[in-house]
């Protein structure tokens, strides 16, 4: 119903709650919580976003690879509860303070996208125009490269290198990279492309 708060029980500690501002269907992963007159809907979302009450939470699951909260254990861990025209002030505070917040992370992300972008242009330059801008430049006969300087030579990459298959391994041994020989991913491959490793 609206004005429900949802909470994620599988994982917890990834802090999934929602309020719900129209009638709807949950699934059962889902708690759904609904508050008495004297706890405000908004204010109960905020609270269960808490990191002391996601850490309490978490201390209560069960289920190792995919811990889950219960609400025997969720219903039962103490709150704080200011009267209820201070949970509002308190709501007004927070929602006026994390929209300042979620826009700050909107213009950082859109920050992010444009020297992601300049970082791809300037390797591309680099690696098919070179250094010096001012070189005498020859087409290259291949269109995806067009223009290039004019000493370089244009060769196929099976020439001068090869391809090696990656090895199999299970599940549970992928992603060690602490060994000697590292395993690879191809979520490696995305991290190092996004230029964050």
């Amino acid at each position: 119903m609206k004005g429900d708060v949802l909470f994620g029980k599988l994982r917890p500690y990834l802090a999934k709650v929602f309020l719900a501002e129209q009638e709807g269907i949950a699934t059962t992963e889902a708690l759904v919580l609904v508050s008495d007159a004297v706890l405000l809907p908004a204010f109960l979302k905020h609270l269960l976003l808490s990191d002391e009450f996601i850490n309490a939470v978490s201390a209560t699951t069960f289920g190792a690879k995919m811990p889950r909260a219960n609400w025997d254990a969720i219903g039962g861990l103490p709150i704080l509860l200011p009267p209820r025209d201070e949970q509002q002030q308190i709501v007004a505070f927070l929602d006026w303070k994390t929209g300042q917040i979620d826009a700050l992370i909107a213009r950082k992300k859109e920050l992010l996208e444009k020297l992601k972008e300049k970082r791809i242009a300037v390797i591309t330059q680099a690696v098919t125009q070179g250094l010096n801008p001012r070189r005498p430049m020859r087409d290259s006969g291949t269109p995806w490269l067009g223009k290039v300087p004019e000493h370089w030579h244009v060769m196929r990459l099976k020439d001068y290198g090869r391809l090696v298959g990656g090895a199999g391994f299970p599940v549970d041994e992928q992603g060690l990279t602490d060994e000697e020989l590292p395993f690879y991913k191809v979520g490696d491959l995305k991290e190092a492309a996004d230029g964050r490793t």
